[in-house]
């Protein structure tokens, strides 16, 4: 009874035809790696909009490199903008210190260290201290 059933369906179905393509396209028929392809189109895209940026970015950033103090007063504006641009709206919890969690690497040029701080609210982050052994960082 089954067969005859499945055999019935099958009599009754159209057969499978290739799909045309939509209007104004046409089928994807690259050889090759398409991956890297796409990759590389991305890439030129970015690039092609990145290039006339650098050129307008004085319009838009007046940064002053004399002192850190006033290097970050002068971006300041900019920050502020980049977080209503992308919905930060709760203050930054101040800290005096990075939370120290412990070594993670060391050589005879630099320290590697895991660190907390606070951000928003009761969240925090977590990264990695790069010092260099003399001190600075």
């Amino acid at each position: 009874m089954r067969t005859l059933l499945l055999g019935t369906l099958l009599a009754c179905t159209p057969p499978v035809r290739a799909a045309e393509p939509l209007a104004g396209t046409a089928p994807l028929d690259w050889e090759g790696d398409i991956a890297s392809r796409l990759v590389d189109a991305a890439h030129a895209f970015l690039d092609a909009k990145i290039a006339p940026s650098v050129e307008g970015r004085a319009r838009h950033w007046k940064r002053d490199f004399s002192s850190r103090e006033a290097y970050a007063a002068s971006v300041e504006p900019n920050r502020q903008r980049l977080a209503r641009m992308v919905g930060v709206r709760d203050p930054r919890v101040p800290f005096a210190e990075l939370e120290r969690l412990g070594m993670v690497a060391r050589n005879g040029t630099i320290t590697v260290e895991a660190v907390r701080w606070p951000v928003v609210g009761d969240m925090t982050a977590e990264g990695l201290l790069l010092e260099r052994i003399d001190g600075t960082v």
